[in-house]
């Protein structure tokens, strides 16, 4: 057998391997991103749960956002740092999903960027807070929360909205 006929087999034979090893590693990616979006979507629904809880199951909690929705000046200094807190814990997800979004690892079924605009344009205390942060998070994500247009939804921390709901409920 002649060395061109050997070259041109092993030739062959190596761009099949090279096939072969793209096609892995093309399956492992897909599988891979599929595995990124379950687990991020799981956290998300995690940390959705953990902010409807912190005000569900937490009466003092509640009132303490209600008011603060309204006027952080009105809160005690405590009072502050807990709704300062919980408003921030609300700002990480919303950068941790605006990330996901930017990079298209995730869709989420939530438009948290579209509720987090509502509360700015519908909540004084928390138009205040966020005004008074430039630097927590992407300035993309602060423009995108304080642009009325994408605040889309019912304003579930308003008086208005409960009372509504009495009388049609």
């Amino acid at each position: 057998m002649n060395w061109d006929a050997i070259g041109a087999v092993g030739e062959i034979l190596g761009a099949i391997a090279v096939f072969v090893t793209l096609l892995y590693v093309a399956v492992q990616i897909r599988q891979n991103t599929k595995a990124l979006r379950i687990s991020s979507s799981s956290y998300i629904n995690d940390a959705l749960a953990n902010l409807q809880s912190a005000i569900r199951s937490d009466a003092d909690f509640a009132d303490i956002w209600l008011r603060g929705c309204q006027s952080v000046v009105a809160l005690t200094e405590i009072e502050r740092a807990r709704f300062s807190s919980h408003l921030l814990e609300m700002l990480n997800l919303a950068e941790y999903i605006h990330r996901l979004e930017q990079q298209d690892v995730l869709e989420t079924h939530i438009d948290f960027v579209s509720w987090m605009a509502l509360l700015y344009r519908d909540n004084p205390g928390i138009r205040a807070f966020l005004d008074s942060i430039e630097t927590v998070g992407s300035q993309e994500l602060l423009s995108r929360v304080r642009d009325p247009s994408n605040a889309k939804g019912a304003n579930v921390f308003s008086a208005e909205f409960y009372r509504g709901a009495s009388r049609t409920g």
